[in-house]
């Protein structure tokens, strides 16, 4: 029919066989075609940044709602009870777990017990830098007339025993934090831009965590602390004995203090 020919297939250069459209070897004798990238790079499938800050985002909301709900009612009943904190604590225990079980591949390997020397000795530093920070940063507040807190008051006042201040103080806080911040918020934030913003994000979130802007600078610096830990080991592990020895510590001067 006229006008409707096709135009006739090139022939391989090497062997004069007919090629197929868009043939990038000759089927025949295998010779790569003329003006055809043979390994031309595939392009790689486009990362889902929206999915990956919005899980993200999702967890630091919840975490958000739940410890802002519990000192809402704390606030509200007068209350200084533990009673509170043990809510908390298990609010955030469930709401962390639920967030990492979605991700079971990605977190198992950073959550390896075995974090060799240079883990151990990356965690006992940061453990002291912070001590070290902590003091300096609340002897300059002092003048302002910032209120010293006093984590082991009501759990005295409530009959607690000693050892509950320190699970929901010291152990608690230190595995669902570093789990939830260093664990699946920074490797979100990760996938969706550098390290370095990933860490200076969760830092920033995990400041406001704590609704008091008091601290808001010093746990910035404790949540870069601890995610430079965390980028420099590959491994959560090691936060969560720096966060939980310092928690501890606090406890351990305010007892001796």
């Amino acid at each position: 029919m006229d006008g409707f020919e096709s135009e006739p297939l090139a022939g391989c250069a090497g062997c004069g066989s007919e090629l197929r459209p868009a043939a990038r070897f000759c089927i025949r004798c295998g010779a790569p075609i003329a003006g055809v990238e043979p390994h031309a790079p595939i392009a790689a499938a486009p990362r889902n940044s929206w999915r990956e800050l919005r899980t993200a985002l999702q967890l630091w909301v919840l975490l958000l709602a739940a410890c802002g709900g519990l000192g809402v009612a704390a606030r509200i009943t007068g209350s200084q009870s533990p009673s509170f904190d043990a809510a908390g604590a298990i609010a955030v225990a469930l709401i962390v777990l639920c967030f990492a079980a979605m991700m079971p591949r990605e977190l198992g390997p950073a959550l390896s017990l075995r974090i060799g020397v240079r883990g151990l000795a990356g965690a006992l530093g940061v453990w002291i830098a912070l001590l070290g920070f902590i003091h300096l940063y609340f002897a300059a507040l002092a003048p302002l007339g910032m209120d010293e807190v006093s984590y082991l008051e009501p759990f005295h006042l409530a009959g607690w025993p000693l050892w509950s201040a320190f699970f929901l103080v010291a152990v608690c806080p230190a595995v669902c934090e570093e789990m939830a911040f260093r664990g699946v918020i920074y490797q979100r934030l990760e996938r969706v831009g550098s390290p370095t913003e990933a860490l200076v994000l969760q830092a920033a979130m995990f400041s406001v965590l704590h609704l008091l802007p008091a601290i808001f600078i010093s746990h910035f610096v404790i949540g870069l602390a601890l995610g430079w830990l965390r980028r420099r080991t590959r491994s959560i592990v090691p936060g969560i004995l720096a966060h939980g020895l310092y928690n501890a510590s606090l406890l351990l001067i305010e007892m001796w203090g």
